[in-house]
């Protein structure tokens, strides 16, 4: 933990900044994302697999899981207004059934509401996907980390 400065704070540009902020060591986050791995994805435990090998699968699923958030965190809502008028539009249709048009109703109320609830929530999806970011940037460093490593005694 060179990176550390004597008043407890970090050096700017060191990667592995962030990590010694919660973890004591590299094995420690090592351990602590092999068994996240564990939780996430149970099935690469059933085959024989190197922990890059697992690191990269939990990469992949927080990748997976980090783009769903953002799509949440990014969202921008047009309104509820155009989302009535096309509803609108489609009431208006002279062939549809008074049964039709309360199913179709019913179906835009349940769209408004969960438009509603998201809009509502999007704070809360950006602060998960900044948490994801933080932990593929961590896996990221002990696959490179682990990556050198294997180079090293492939070079000795």
């Amino acid at each position: 933990m060179e990176a550390t400065l004597d008043n407890g704070q970090f050096r700017p540009g060191n990667e592995a900044q962030f990590m010694y902020t919660v973890f004591a060591s590299e094995r420690e986050m090592l351990g602590f994302y092999l068994s996240l791995n564990r939780f996430v994805s149970p099935v690469t435990y059933f085959v024989q697999r190197t922990d890059t090998e697992r690191l990269n699968n939990l990469l992949h699923t927080l990748g997976k899981f980090q783009l769903f958030m953002g799509r949440f965190g990014t969202y921008q809502s047009l309104g509820i207004k155009t989302l009535i008028e096309g509803f609108g539009l489609y009431m208006m249709q002279q062939n549809i059934s008074n049964r039709e048009r309360k199913l179709a109703a019913e179906h835009v109320g349940y769209q408004m509401k969960f438009l509603m609830d998201m809009t509502k929530e999007i704070e809360q999806a950006r602060s998960m996907s900044h948490i994801l970011c933080s932990h593929i940037a961590n896996v990221k460093y002990l696959i490179a980390k682990m990556q050198d490593q294997k180079q090293e005694v492939v070079n000795l």
